[in-house]
């Protein structure tokens, strides 16, 4: 397990229910040992390299924001970094403010779900975030656990319809734009580049679009909800035009509780497709096409609702972004297993096979 990971992984154990890695601890740490940040950036940005842009599709129902699109719309935008703090303070983009999807989700038997609408509005307005704001977020791609999908899910359940995740990640947007170490944000800056893009944006606004008035038309395309109830799922999980998608590892699928589930396994009838699948090998989204052949190679037809869950609904709702981006319907389930397994086992029964 490398560094990333392990970092990674610690704090997704930290919800159990402690924290870890706080960040007056890495802000000590900085201060302290500059030098021992700079050798963590230096091993971040070798663990995460990529190759560049990949090319992409058009959509109707855009969620994803292609780097360099975004580094033009960057001075009216609010630029959020959604990986790990301690990766955070090893190398950022400069002006990115970090964000904890744990700081805007509830804990105890309702873990993993949104936090109420007035706190949760109250804390984005802590961050500058309104109605009307236009936000770029960025996470780790491959390298991460889907934190940006969940952040823009959360943002468009709040209302913020200028919300959009970097495609690629954080490596993606490397190119264009000036990185920082440590706990300040830094200075956003552009990177002096004599070539253009050489890939479209993956969404119909264009590459002359400005995002900052862009408006978005999803319903014309997707018409369900982003989210679904541990209640409404209960009810309809077998219903046939459903389909339950768990992008968890296979290992939680088969029945281990990694994470502190009340109970182990799989809800009854869901598909297995790792959340990472849906990720070309440099952390990019895959095609429309591509997409719609791995989902039928699972048994899942494009005219179902999908469903994906996932531990606490952070991989999910890094799918249910992609998904919704191609224009299929799919709805999150936020609490997700933490929740569903929680609940009375007649109502929210699993299973268990190899």
């Amino acid at each position: 397990m490398d560094l990333q990971q392990s970092l990674r992984r610690a704090d997704i154990q930290a919800s159990l229910p402690a924290e870890n890695l706080r960040r007056p601890l890495w802000k000590a740490i900085y201060r302290s040992s500059p030098v021992f940040v700079a050798l963590l950036m230096t091993v971040a940005n070798c663990t995460m390299a990529g190759s560049g842009p990949a090319p992409h599709h058009p959509s109707s129902t855009p969620w994803i924001v292609h780097p360099g699109d975004a580094s033009s719309s960057i001075q009216q935008a609010i630029l959020l970094d959604a990986r790990f703090y301690g990766v955070y303070v090893t190398a950022h983009i400069a002006g990115a403010t970090h964000i904890a999807w744990k700081d805007f989700s509830r804990k105890d038997e309702e873990r993993g779900m949104l936090l109420a609408e007035q706190e949760l509005q109250a804390r984005l307005s802590e961050l500058g975030v309104q109605k009307d704001s236009l936000v770029f977020v960025y996470g780790g791609a491959r390298n991460g656990w889907g934190e940006e999908g969940r952040i823009v899910w959360m943002l468009r359940e709040a209302g913020i319809r200028n919300s959009y995740l970097v495609d690629g990640g954080y490596q993606s947007l490397v190119p264009y734009l000036e990185t920082s170490v440590g706990p300040m944000k830094g200075d956003l800056t552009k990177k002096n580049r004599s070539e253009p893009s050489l890939h479209p944006s993956p969404a119909v606004l264009g590459n002359d679009t400005d995002y900052a008035d862009a408006k978005m038309q999803e319903g014309q395309t997707v018409d369900v909800p982003y989210t679904i109830s541990r209640e409404e799922l209960g009810r309809r999980f077998k219903a046939d035009d459903i389909a339950i998608l768990d992008v968890r590892e296979k290992v939680e699928y088969q029945g281990q509780t990694p994470y502190g589930e009340s109970r182990g396994g799989h809800i009854p009838g869901a598909k297995h497709i790792y959340f990472q699948d849906f990720l070309d090998p440099n952390g990019y989204s895959l095609s429309k096409a591509q997409i719609r052949q791995l989902l039928l190679d699972h048994g899942i037809r494009e005219e179902q609702r999908i469903v994906p869950y996932c531990t606490g609904g952070v991989r999910s709702a890094m799918v249910t972004a992609l998904l919704r981006h191609h224009g299929f319907k799919a709805s999150n389930f936020a609490g997700s297993m933490w929740f569903w397994s929680a609940g009375d086992p007649d109502k929210y029964p699993l299973e268990k096979e190899p």
